[in-house]
C-alpha cells in the first residue's frame, strides 16, 4: 500500500444498473514534491467519442491563524496564464505564495479557472495526460517571473524526495 498515492475510477451514471458505461475515466494521483495526476479517459463504444474534459483549479491560500479566528484575508489573490502553466497566487505585501499547475497534452487549453480539454476519442480507444501542481517555496516576485528559474536547481528541498516504491531495494 503507498500511502502517498491513490485511485479513482470513474463512469456516468446510467439509466439502469444494467447499463454498460460508455466512457470511463481513471484519474492516478501521487503527493510527493507537489501533486502528479496521471488522468485517462477510455472509450467503451464503437464510435468515436468527442467530449470537452474541464479540470477546475482553486486556491485559498489559508493561514492557520485566519482561519481560526475567522478574520478576512489581508492579502491579494490572482490567477494568470503565463509560460504554459496556470499560475494561482496569493500576495500581501512582499509575501508571495504561487501554486503551478501545467499539464502535458497537447489539447490542453489553460483558462483563469483550470485546463480544459477538447478530445476526439477513437472507437475503443484512449486518451491520457498527466497534470501537475507545485508550489514554489518562499519566492521573491522577480524570482518566480524569471523565465530562468528552476524551483529544483535553485532552491533545493530540505526533504528528503518521496521515492516511487516505498519498499526496500
Amino acid at each position: 500500500m503507498d500511502y502517498f498515492s491513490s485511485q479513482f475510477f470513474l463512469v456516468p451514471p446510467a439509466e439502469t444498473f444494467y447499463d454498460d458505461a460508455s466512457i470511463s475515466i481513471v484519474r492516478k494521483r501521487s503527493v510527493g514534491d507537489g501533486f502528479h495526476e496521471d488522468i485517462t479517459v477510455l472509450n467503451h463504444t464503437g464510435e468515436d467519442l468527442d467530449l470537452e474534459l474541464r479540470l477546475e483549479a482553486a486556491a485559498d491560500f489559508a493561514d492557520l491563524f485566519e482561519v481560526k479566528d475567522a478574520l478576512a484575508k489581508q492579502g491579494e489573490h490572482y490567477r494568470n496564464v503565463e509560460d504554459s502553466r496556470l499560475v494561482l497566487g496569493y500576495r500581501r505585501g512582499r509575501y508571495v505564495r504561487e501554486t503551478w499547475i501545467t499539464a502535458t497534452a497537447g489539447e490542453a487549453e489553460l483558462v483563469d479557472d483550470g485546463i480544459r480539454f477538447r478530445l476526439r476519442i477513437d472507437p475503443h480507444g484512449e486518451w491520457t495526460t498527466c497534470v501537475d501542481s507545485s508550489a514554489p517555496y518562499a519566492l521573491t516576485i522577480s524570482a518566480i517571473r524569471s523565465s530562468r528559474f528552476c524551483l529544483r536547481k535553485e532552491q533545493p528541498s530540505s526533504r528528503s524526495p518521496v521515492r516511487p516504491d516505498i519498499r526496500r531495494p
